[in-house]
C-alpha cells in the first residue's frame, strides 16, 4: 500500500477485515475510530453491484473498496485526482493478490 499512502492527496488509509479488525492503518490516520469503521462495513455490505464507492464530503473524499478478504478506506483531500487514486489502489490490490 506504500504507493497509495505516498500520493500527495491521500490523507490516510486503513485496511481492515470485514468484521472491522484493522490490518493496516497509515500513521496519519486518526479519524477512523472503530465506530466509523463499522459504518463503512455497513455501507459496503449494502452495495452488491460494485466493489468501490467514492463519497464526496465537505472536506474531501472517502474511497471505499471491498475485496474478498478485506476492505480499504482512503481519506483524500478535496483536490485529489480520484482517477490516479483509483488506479494506484487497483495496482496495490493486484500486487497483494
Amino acid at each position: 500500500m506504500r504507493p497509495l499512502v505516498t500520493l500527495d492527496d491521500v490523507i490516510s488509509l486503513t485496511v481492515f477485515e470485514h468484521d472491522g479488525f484493522v490490518i493496516y492503518r497509515s500513521d496519519n490516520d486518526s479519524d477512523h475510530a472503530p465506530h466509523q469503521l463499522s459504518r463503512w462495513i455497513d455501507l459496503l455490505s449494502t452495495v452488491a453491484d460494485t466493489r468501490i464507492l467514492t463519497l464526496v464530503l465537505e472536506k474531501g473524499h472517502i474511497m471505499l473498496r471491498k475485496e474478498k478478504g478485506f476492505n480499504v478506506v482512503i481519506n483524500l483531500t478535496r483536490q485529489a485526482n480520484l482517477g490516479r487514486a483509483r488506479q494506484t489502489l487497483e495496482d496495490c490490490i493486484i500486487e497483494i493478490n
